[in-house]
């Protein structure tokens, strides 16, 4: 669930899904459009994570990603 001081950032017409839980800190999201997966940065734990827009899976990327801070 978003907290509540969010909803003045979000359009109202816009939609939040949660694509992944269980990280401390998450950056640097890059979106492929072409092959529909989005990658971002796990900093804490040293990976890249890649979600999968057709089958809804998360895994890992990359390990080590020597802590990348985001990905363009």
């Amino acid at each position: 669930m978003l907290h509540p001081r969010f909803n003045a950032l979000r359009l109202p017409s816009a939609s939040v899904e949660c694509l992944y839980q269980g990280a401390r800190w998450l950056e640097g999201p890059r979106w492929f459009g072409d092959d529909r997966y989005l990658l971002w940065s796990d900093i804490p734990n040293d990976r890249i994570l890649r979600w999968d827009e057709e089958s809804g899976d998360v895994r890992v990327f990359r390990k080590s990603s020597n802590n990348v801070n985001g990905n363009t």
